[in-house]
C-alpha cells in the first residue's frame, strides 16, 4: 500500500514506466511487471541486469506497462491520503471517551 510504502524513489520510476529490479529490503513485491532480487550480490544483480536485457521489447513494454499501472493504481498521493486519513480515523476512535 501506499502509505505502508518504503522506496518511493522505486515508485515514482515505475511511475514513468520503468521496470523495477529490486532487493527485498523495498517492501515492494514486483508482481511479474518486475524483478526482485535473491540477493544483493555484484554476481547477482550483473546476471540479473544482463537477463533483463535480453528480454524481448514486446515484454519490457507489457512489464513496463504493467509497472506503471500499479504505481498509478495502488500507490498514488490521493490513495496515500485515504490510507493515511482511515488510519488517524482508527487511532482517534480508539482514544475517544
Amino acid at each position: 500500500t501506499a502509505i505502508i510504502h518504503n522506496a518511493p524513489s522505486v515508485i515514482t520510476c515505475m511511475n514513468m514506466g520503468l521496470i523495477p529490479i529490486v532487493s527485498r529490503e523495498t517492501g515492494l513485491d514486483t508482481y511479474g511487471f518486475g524483478i526482485t532480487l535473491p540477493d544483493c550480490q555484484i554476481e547477482t544483480i550483473q546476471r540479473v541486469v544482463q537477463e533483463a536485457a535480453s528480454f524481448p521489447p514486446e515484454k519490457c513494454r507489457e512489464m513496463a506497462r504493467l509497472a506503471s499501472e500499479e504505481a498509478k493504481n495502488n500507490h498514488s498521493l490521493e490513495l496515500f491520503h485515504q490510507e493515511f486519513e482511515a488510519i488517524l480515523g482508527k487511532i482517534l476512535q480508539n482514544e475517544a471517551p
